[in-house]
């Protein structure tokens, strides 16, 4: 038995690793510097590495690699030999500085160097004109080149937590983004230029001081999700009235008291998280027949309306920290068996 057992086990890994050189996709390094010419994805994330593996450069090949979550503190120069490179990822190391030789990389389409200690980007940024996806979220970045506006292909970018401020002196004609990240840079203000983007599904704007929207922001036609949560708004601003294919909104910790009655109009809302707020009634949500997920957790409700039935699709409801009595909720509970509900 324990031999066939063996026997197995050797055959799965055979077959394991003859798979993944079929696929040209590689987690071992030594493995996949014996199989050169196969090499075209790297995978070699959270292997503790300490620096960058300068045996990399030998895969001539190679479009993906993926050193994120080590150690690493410096990118070689060597890195522009990796001419066929589409994809890189270096999140969540210790790097400081990136080389201009990173950015003669002209097949790049996808760059997250999030969660380092970066403080700049050289001017070479603009030479990525195939750039797609560019995440430098969590590093220490004041100030970004005046060749970043160049990247006009990008359609996903994240700046969140960064030390970024007047996000109009940086920001380009990006016509391509679909989504945007700007969550913790002590904004007080959107930057008008976002208007811009009209093929935005996702902006996250959390964790800023941020009281209205611009009158403009209702032209994001396009726009699925939006994340208010964490700022200074004392109502749900207008301009959300006009985004009609809205599926996922969320502006909890705010300071907002009333739903207003055009909230109902937002027939398409699937997810919705207001709470810790102030409200005191909920009955414009009523007529959100496609809500699934609701959260008012935390705000002065005493009651909920005779209507709240009517959302059939209901799944979660989480109405915890709120005075509603237990009948209420037995009687809700009643009228949507399938219904989870968070009441304490």
């Amino acid at each position: 038995m324990m031999k066939k057992l063996l026997f197995l086990n050797i055959l799965f890994i055979h077959l394991f690793l003859k798979q993944g050189i079929a696929q040209h996709t590689f987690e071992n390094l030594e493995l996949a510097l014996q199989n050169i010419e196969q090499v075209k994805k790297l995978d070699l994330r959270v292997q503790k590495i300490n620096e960058f593996p300068k045996e990399i450069f030998q895969l001539i090949h190679l479009e993906e690699l993926d050193l994120s979550i080590n150690q690493i503190r410096s990118i070689p120069k060597e890195i522009v030999q990796l001419k066929k490179l589409r994809i890189l990822d270096l999140s969540d190391n210790d790097i400081k500085e990136i080389p201009k030789e990173l950015f003669l990389l002209h097949q790049l389409e996808e760059l997250d160097i999030s969660m380092n200690q970066i403080l700049e980007l050289p001017e070479e940024i603009g030479q990525f004109r195939l750039l797609k996806h560019l995440d430098l979220g969590m590093n220490r970045l004041e100030t970004l080149p005046s060749s970043f506006k160049e990247l006009t292909q990008l359609e996903f970018l994240n700046l969140e937590e960064t030390q970024l401020s007047d996000l109009e002196t940086f920001l380009g004609p990006f016509t391509k983004l679909n989504t945007l990240h700007l969550n913790y840079l002590d904004l007080e203000a959107v930057p008008d230029c976002i208007c811009e983007y009209k093929n935005l599904e996702y902006i996250s704007l959390e964790g800023n001081s941020i009281s209205d929207l611009p009158d403009c922001f209702g032209s994001l036609k396009k726009l699925e999700i939006l994340h208010l949560d964490m700022n200074q708004f004392s109502e749900i601003p207008p301009e959300v009235r006009s985004l009609e294919i809205l599926f996922e909104f969320t502006i909890s910790e705010n300071n907002i008291t009333i739903i207003p009655a055009w909230f109902s109009q937002l027939k398409e809302i699937g997810f919705l998280f207001i709470g810790d707020n102030q409200i005191k009634d909920i009955s414009p949500l009523c007529q959100l027949e496609k809500l699934e997920t609701l959260s008012i957790m935390n705000n002065k409700l005493d009651s909920l309306p005779e209507c709240i039935h009517r959302l059939e699709k209901l799944d979660l409801f989480n109405i915890s920290g709120n005075d509603i009595p237990q009948e209420t909720l037995e009687k809700l509970l009643e009228s949507i068996p399938e219904l989870y509900l968070i009441a304490r």
